[in-house]
């Protein structure tokens, strides 16, 4: 359709983008010494070349190129100290960089609503990663029924981008074309950037250390034990520069109003612009403690029993540390974790077998809450009056040039407040957590094929949400279970009154059936049949629900990564509690039980899969 009278039909083929994939490797391995030290050495680097044709919002044609490479290189050295000694050492190293980035098309067919000069300035951006895992463990075989295992780890990486202009973006929020003497310079539709609207980041370096270790012990006391204890430490370090250079962006509102807390509206003589500054800076460190024991108990010839339980010790980092040296933690006594199966033998010839099992477990607390939540994250908008249709005055904001009144009743909005002290950090906070419970037979027909039948439930119990409520304008975060404590009550923004807040639900169930026919006289086969529903009203750590419309020029920034995603980024940090309307379906119910929820959703699915080799 063209566009610019919205009736005439043509038909476009876009030409086909170039894109090039090469990948070589090599594996290599070997004895240093015979009976004593052995080497292992692989590598596989990829190298991908992209081209994309733009035509631009000044009727020109821009191409774009993109130049990427992934290595992959893993080093292993092996050695046999003693007949009952060994050590292993590793080493992989995945470094990755990129020049150029190709962005997507924004308006009709392979159209651009960015000039030619917006697009290339893609051309000169990239990214740089380096990044390293180092390994290491001993093994030390004690006696005939003892085993120790020692193994340590330590992963760092550092994405940095590369060849972001180092100004701020002005973009067009809504059309200035129909301003009466506005110059053609600025005469532009919505969505037309000068240059790319983007973040740079100086450094994000992650890094995560672990030690671990294990004792086995193999006895007898009513009946076989394989007894296995173990302790490890996990800390992980993060340390970020991550902005929008020049101070921020700028989005222009041409003949638009600016709503304000009190209900009232401004603006300027044109409307109105903002300045947002947004970015993610500081350093921070947490760690993660566990303990277990297990035991896999013989009880019978026909009965087995695993009974085990693990315990941790979580410590969630605080970003503004001179605010409060870590955000909160989880003591020994708060995630704990038991496990419990059991199989038996029906007919005691090992033809039927019936077993099952229940587990506990808990998630980690992820960083990117303690970047939005505890001191990382800063979210500052600025609005000032548009007055001036002075192309000169209006291609010159930002980098530190806000002419005007401040509109806004304080200095600034801020999304991002940090979210200290018991009235918003809940005291009473419970860990992220679901169960699992199995169960089924095995059934062998004849020394060739077996039949099952298995049935499996999981469920979560509770899992930790930011949640959201507008305070003079200023977005504030409850951290805390929904449901519960803190969050039983909702803390709506505009008229609705506060209603209780939904428990999060996310039910899982499944009943698999399948054969399998082993191989004999040159032929296999397997199948099975699975039926399973998933429902509640919690999508999890990503929430597909949460993903912004193509053509709208929008996204999503994750970490580490030089483009943006339609969805929004996973990390219990989802819009469904923050927004009054996110909590009820187009019936006005509130959940999956009619009473109370958020968004309710369910999905039955049922596959078949068949697989035959002779």
């Amino acid at each position: 359709m063209d566009p610019v009278d919205l009736k005439t039909i043509t038909y476009v083929q876009d030409s086909k983008d170039k894109n090039r994939l090469n990948e070589i490797g090599y594996s290599i391995g070997g004895y240093f010494i015979k009976d004593r030290l052995y080497f292992f050495s692989a590598a596989s680097p990829r190298f991908q070349d992209r081209e994309r044709s733009y035509l631009t919002s000044d009727n020109l044609n821009a191409t774009l190129k993109q130049d990427q490479s992934f290595w992959q290189a893993y080093n292993k050295m092996s050695v046999d100290i003693t007949r009952s000694l060994r050590a292993n050492v590793g080493y992989l190293w995945s470094p990755s960089s990129s020049q150029g980035v190709i962005s997507a098309y924004n308006g009709y067919a392979n159209r651009s609503t960015s000039s030619a000069a917006s697009v290339l300035g893609n051309q000169a951006r990239g990214y740089f990663a380096p990044q390293a895992n180092y390994n290491g463990n001993i093994d030390w075989t004690i006696n005939s029924t003892s085993l120790l295992n020692i193994k340590a780890a330590r992963f760092w990486d550092n994405y940095k981008a590369l060849g972001v202009l180092g100004k701020s973006a002005i973009e067009w929020g809504t059309p200035s074309t129909g301003i009466v003497g506005i110059p053609s310079a600025i005469a532009q539709a919505k969505g037309f950037t000068t240059i790319p609207r983007v973040t740079t980041t100086s450094y994000d370096i992650a890094t995560r250390n672990l030690i671990q270790a294990d004792f086995t012990k193999y006895f007898n006391f009513g009946g076989g034990h394989d007894f296995k204890v173990g302790a490890g430490r996990q800390k992980n370090v993060n340390k970020v520069d991550k902005a929008y250079p020049g101070g921020g962006y700028i989005t222009l509102w041409w003949d638009s109003d600016l709503a304000l807390p009190n209900g009232s509206k401004t603006r300027g003589t044109y409307g109105y612009y903002q300045i947002d500054d947004q970015g993610t800076k500081g350093t921070t460190g947490g760690t993660i403690d566990h303990f277990y024991i297990q035991d896999r108990w013989n009880v019978t010839k026909r009965l087995g029993l695993d009974v085990g339980v693990r315990f941790e010790q979580e410590t969630i980092p605080s970003f503004r540390r001179d605010i409060q040296e870590i955000a909160f933690k989880f003591g020994w006594g708060e995630k704990i974790a038991p496990r419990l199966g059991a199989s038996y033998d029906l007919l005691g010839d090992g033809r039927v077998k019936l077993y099952g099992s229940y587990g506990m477990f808990y998630d980690w607390v992820k960083y990117e809450l303690s970047r939005g939540t505890f001191g990382g994250d800063m979210w500052r908008t600025y609005y000032r009056p548009l007055d001036s249709i002075d192309s000169n005055v209006v291609l010159s904001l930002g980098n530190g040039n806000l002419p005007g009144r401040n509109l806004w009743p304080t200095e600034y909005q801020d999304w991002r407040i940090p979210a200290f002290g018991s009235s918003q950090l809940d005291p009473d906070i419970n860990p992220m957590s679901s169960y699992l419970v199995n169960g089924g037979v095995e059934w062998q027909l004849n020394s060739q094929l077996m039949v099952a039948a298995r049935y499996t439930h999981n469920a979560l119990r509770d899992t930790i949400e930011d949640i959201g409520t507008l305070q003079d304008g200023s977005e504030v975060y409850i951290y805390a279970n929904p449901g519960r404590g803190l969050a039983k009550m909702s803390s709506p923004s505009g008229i609705v009154p506060s209603f209780e807040l939904p428990r999060p639900k996310r039910v899982y169930d499944a009943i698999e059936l399948s054969f399998t026919r082993r191989f004999a006289d040159r032929w296999f086969a397997s199948g099975s049949y699975v039926i399973s529903r998933l429902w509640g009203d919690y999508a999890g750590l990503q929430n597909s629900d949460e993903v912004l419309p193509g053509g709208t020029n929008l996204g999503y920034g994750p970490s580490q990564q030089i483009t943006s995603v339609a969805y929004r980024p996973g990390s219990s940090a989802t819009r469904a509690y923050d927004l009054d309307y996110y909590m009820w379906d187009a019936r006005g119910n509130l959940d999956v039980t009619r009473t109370a929820g958020v968004g309710s959703a369910s999905r039955r699915q049922a596959v078949w899969l068949l697989y035959l080799a002779i």
